[in-house]
């Protein structure tokens, strides 16, 4: 008999917690370090650019359709940071799938950063994106542990798994190690001093990617 598949926009936190015996836990210490992080180009030249836009867009980003948020924000903060190297980049919309137990995880990510020139081989980093609030049948946190957790399935040796989510202006980082995982704070991008520190962390991780690959 063959597993049943699930695809991982049908998933949410019920679902992970119970069928891979998951915790989440209101603090963690590397979530906690990693919000806290610095490095010497954590904020540079090109957090002007990022603002600039901010500030163009303003309220608008609660009304702005997904595709336009999509194209004019959120792609320009990742890209301004520049997950990018020789030996890594970032993936948008591929497929990502493993075989567990009692069942088989698959669908397409938004958006990743994986080991890998053309094609994606060793899963980072994760992004989960939803327009405004959540859709009432959709649960972004959910799904973005199940493709962390696929991710672990394919390739045990990264951890932990770091992942984030946005909601509209609010950008929420996530960390998966062992069977715990934690949510961090809502950052709003909308105002300058939070979507600097958007900005710091992410660039903390890329330079942790860029030392891995």
């Amino acid at each position: 008999m063959s597993k049943p598949r699930y695809n991982f926009e049908k998933l949410d936190k019920t679902f992970v917690e119970r069928e891979f015996q998951l915790e989440r836990v209101d603090g963690h210490a590397l979530l906690a370090q990693w919000e806290a992080g610095t490095s010497p180009d954590a904020i540079d030249d090109k957090f002007g650019i990022l603002n600039q836009q901010r500030l163009l867009l303003g309220n608008r980003l609660e009304d702005i359709n997904e595709e336009t948020l999509k194209m004019n924000y959120i792609s320009l903060v990742l890209n301004l940071v520049q997950f990018n190297g020789a030996n890594y980049t970032a993936f948008a919309d591929e497929k990502l799938e493993a075989e567990f137990d009692n069942f088989i995880l698959t669908g397409r990510v938004d958006w990743f950063v994986a080991k890998g020139k053309y094609k994606p081989e060793t899963p980072y980093l994760f992004l989960q994106e939803y327009k405004r609030t959540k859709r009432a049948a959709s649960d972004p946190e959910g799904q973005l542990l199940a493709e962390m957790l696929t991710a672990r399935k394919l390739d045990s040796t990264i951890q932990p798994m770091k992942g984030l989510t946005i909601t509209g202006k609010f950008w929420n980082f996530v960390i998966l190690d062992e069977n715990q995982y934690c949510i961090g704070k809502s950052y709003d991008s909308t105002q300058e001093d939070e979507l600097r520190d958007i900005y710091r962390i992410l660039k903390v991780v890329k330079n942790e990617i860029a030392a891995k690959f």
